[in-house]
């Protein structure tokens, strides 16, 4: 029996138009219902002992915008527009310069938090702040002016393409920062040209994190990538396992293991900033709405990936109220430039500019993304014998190709739909139970499976299957003399319940040993031991009679790989002669 390895290819591009038509840009007026706030005091303040996220809180000369009020009225608010054959941006002046909506025409979908309503809270470092949209932090977070006015006009430029520029000069340090929003004729992202001009004669510390929120819900997941495999807090103080999280976090004890990568996993607020310096991409996907968004820059110079929740907890949902009427919880997808974490200042010299760029672009039915560059997303998900790869382009390629490489011991190929299990790299697991010493022939195994024959093996260290026995036991009479209360679990079955593949232990005991747990493994043990007689002058010698070395191991696991079904046979009589094992040598019980 060969392994058939089905590829189900799921492709998206922008779209398939013969000239994309230029870039629109225009502004107009737009009414949104706004919650006042009331003037501001002609009284200046100073400073009154705050501090804001590592920052110094000075108001002057801003003033202060501390007094709400529940009057609801129907404001005019000038709106510049950005829009090609694939997305619609807006942008309002006079909330901060920030991104009002990012919808994909495609399917419709707001890839930014769209709010229908303008609803200041206590929360910027002036006081009122809004949530929705994009909102840019700089020279810190949440800054001074993003509920102001922002300079602003529009270009169009030589290529089709088209730019809405927003910025001004911080009144306090007297920098200067514009953010220029550029949609091109033939591609679905939006590019941001960033620029800080220091035009002092002093060094000032800065950040600059863009703050995309997106549609929080039961069904939300942040894409962190695949190489991430920390997350940190605020300053750096703690740290959780990515995505599951096993330590206590932010006051949050996970040590039961949870996916921290889910909204609705957390019920207070809480922020995670990826620990990871060698990817460029992050973003997140509505797994009930099949759609996303993806953000791309190079992370010698833009390396922050975090995200902030409030949490669907009654803080979360007092933040809902507050801060919106009918648009319900965000999430915050915060990307980092010149630092990876917050408050971690950078110094810009005097007289220094700097500039670089980051890319927005919604994905849509991936089911989740592993990779992505500028030019495209990519998601590989591999379940029930079948990968499945999805794909989506920010611009039309034609004549282009998707091809699924497996590598092994450094080679690549391409599998076809009849491919053999040495093309099938990640589709066949098993798990290899070692204890003790023979733990490192487990590991050699390990190495052998996936190198000649692309299987992917867990080995677990089995401390005492006595003990293990001994608590399976105990909840098994537990479940007898209490048949009407919710059935406990043993670690054994715990700990494996998610599992898939095949189990194998390998002892330097008799077979016994691990059978102890068979019974709560699932689908069962394949055991290899030292049952019988024997006697050797080395320890690897006397493994190899008992069948018991790397080889053996490697062998029972394609056994009971083929006793399930899942590759054929003479896969398993190849592997003898290949590793060099003796079929017909005498039994261990029989010398």
């Amino acid at each position: 029996m060969q392994l058939r390895i089905v590829i189900a290819l799921i492709i998206s591009t922008v779209g398939l138009c013969a000239a994309p038509a230029e870039v629109r840009v225009w502004e107009t007026n737009l009414v949104i219902p706004t919650y006042l706030a009331a003037p501001p005091s002609d009284v200046p303040r100073f400073y009154d002992g705050r501090t804001y996220q590592g920052a110094k809180a000075t108001f002057y000369p801003y003033p202060i915008q501390d007094v709400l009020t529940d009057i609801k009225t129907n404001k005019s608010y000038k709106v510049l527009y950005l829009e090609n054959d694939y997305v619609q941006i807006s942008v309002i002046p006079e909330l901060g310069g920030r991104i009002w909506s990012a919808t994909d025409k495609v399917n419709g979908y707001d890839f930014f938090y769209r709010q229908h309503v303008v609803k200041p809270a206590l929360i910027g470092m002036l006081g009122a702040w809004i949530s929705g949209g994009v909102e840019w932090n700089v020279p810190h977070h949440h800054r001074a002016s993003s509920f102001m006015m922002v300079d602003n006009t529009i270009t169009t430029n030589a290529d089709g393409s088209a730019t809405i520029w927003v910025g001004e000069a911080e009144l306090r340090q007297r920098m200067k920062w514009l953010v220029g929003l550029t949609l091109y004729p033939d591609r679905n992202y939006l590019e941001l040209s960033c620029k800080v001009i220091n035009r002092t004669p002093f060094a000032w510390p800065m950040l600059f994190w863009i703050n995309p929120a997106v549609h929080a819900n039961t069904n939300y997941q942040v894409l962190f990538p695949p190489g991430t495999e920390w997350t940190a807090q605020h300053a750096k103080p703690e740290f959780a396992s990515w995505p599951l999280a096993r330590q206590i976090y932010g006051g949050i004890d996970y040590t039961r293991g949870v996916d921290i990568s889910w909204w609705k996993n957390h019920d207070t607020p809480k922020s995670f900033f990826a620990w990871n310096y060698e990817d460029d991409w992050f973003g997140g996907y509505d797994h009930g709405r099949k759609a996303g968004v993806i953000h791309w820059a190079d992370h010698h110079v833009a390396p922050g990936k975090k995200f902030f929740e409030w949490g669907n907890g009654p803080q979360g949902e007092m933040w809902t109220k507050i801060l919106t009427d009918d648009d319900g919880p965000y999430l915050e997808l915060m990307a980092g430039a010149w630092s990876d974490n917050q408050p971690d200042y950078s110094w810009i010299q005097p007289g220094t500019t700097r500039e670089w760029k980051h890319w927005w672009y919604p994905v849509r039915d991936l089911g989740g993304v592993k990779s992505a560059t500028r030019d495209a997303a990519v998601n590989l998900e591999v379940t029930n014998h079948a990968a499945k790869i999805a794909v989506n382009t920010t611009k039309e390629f034609k004549g282009a190709n998707v091809r699924l490489a497996l590598r092994s011991s450094g080679r690549e190929s391409a599998p076809s739909s009849q491919s053999r299990l040495t093309s099938a790299a990640n589709v066949i697991k098993a798990h290899i139970f070692g204890s003790g010493p023979i733990i490192n022939s487990a590991l050699k195994a390990q190495e052998i499976l996936a190198e000649r024959y692309g299987i992917s093996a867990d080995v677990w260290s089995a401390t005492s299957y006595k003990l293990l026995r001994t608590d399976a036991i105990r909840c098994q009479r537990w479940n007898m003399l209490h048949p009407t209360e919710p059935p406990k679990k043993s670690y054994v079955e715990t700990l494996l319940a998610k599992e898939q593949g095949v189990f194998v232990a390998v002892s330097d005991n008799i077979r016994t040993v691990p059978d102890q747990i068979a019974p709560w493994v699932p689908g069962g043990l394949f055991t290899l031991g030292t049952d019988g007689f024997g006697r050797s002058d080395t320890r690897t010698r006397l493994r190899r009679f008992f069948a018991v070395d790397a080889e053996s191991t490697v062998i029972g696991t394609l056994y009971a790989l083929a006793e399930k079904n899942l590759i054929g046979r003479e896969v398993v009589a190849q592997a003898i002669k290949d590793l060099g094992v003796d079929p017909e040598k005498i039994q261990p019980q029989l010398v």
